[in-house]
């Protein structure tokens, strides 16, 4: 369906911001959503927000709820690293994000409805080695199925090899784990070497359940085309 997002910021001081927004898509949905975030200086920066919605599904059922996040975020200059509590959210039984209402509508029986999720990131550059190192964990509850937690680590690297310069290797490994079933394991590894002036020759594996390899090719040395 045709729908009109839009949403806005204003900052009411130096240290304060309010920020909101609107989605409605013909009349069968509709949210709003409400926030203030907070510059604490050295204790890091907060902000909560609200986001209250409207669904009208196609059996005539009207459901309305809202959805409540709380984040944090702190950045340590003495060694560059940026941790990030983000976030707390917590979404009542009635509540549907946009995305949400569209699946029920599509494919009803295998749609979860959100109820807690719990986020926690990380990232540390180690200037010795050309690396970002990065560590994220989610946590996430759901009001009609069990509930799932999942953990990633990814290290990226720069370097060179000779005459080939800034080579970017990216490598991830993430695992979920699920009340109910076995873990899902994955691991990702990526290779970007650069040819010239805006082209680069990529590789990319993942391995899971299956190994997927992918070889592309970006150029865009040409201002009026890319490829």
């Amino acid at each position: 369906d045709t729908f009109i997002s839009s949403e806005a910021s204003w900052g009411g001081s130096s240290n304060t911001s309010l920020c909101g927004g609107i989605l409605t898509a013909d009349n069968d949905s509709r949210s709003a959503a409400l926030g203030i975030g907070q510059n604490m200086l050295w204790l890091g920066a907060i902000s909560f927000d609200v986001t209250h919605a409207v669904r009208h599904f196609d059996n005539g059922e009207e459901e309305k709820g809202s959805s409540y996040r709380l984040n944090y975020s702190k950045r340590f200059d003495a060694t560059d690293s940026q941790v990030s509590l983000a976030a707390y959210r917590f979404s009542e039984r009635t509540f549907h994000s946009y995305a949400n209402f569209i699946d029920h509508q599509l494919n009803d029986g295998d749609t979860q409805d959100e109820k807690q999720t719990i986020s926690i990131s990380a990232s540390q550059p180690i200037e010795p080695l050309n690396m970002n190192l990065y560590v994220t964990a989610l946590r996430q509850l759901w009001w009609d199925g069990d509930s799932s937690t999942s953990a990633s680590i990814t290290a990226g690297f720069n370097f060179d090899a000779g005459s080939w310069k800034n080579i970017s290797l990216t490598t991830t490994f993430s695992t979920t784990h699920y009340e109910e079933s076995d873990n899902d394991n994955q691991i990702y590894v990526s290779v970007s070497v650069p040819f010239g002036f805006a082209q680069r020759l990529s590789y990319d594996m993942r391995n899971s359940d299956n190994t997927t390899h992918t070889v592309s090719w970006y150029d865009s040395s040409d201002a009026r085309n890319t490829w």
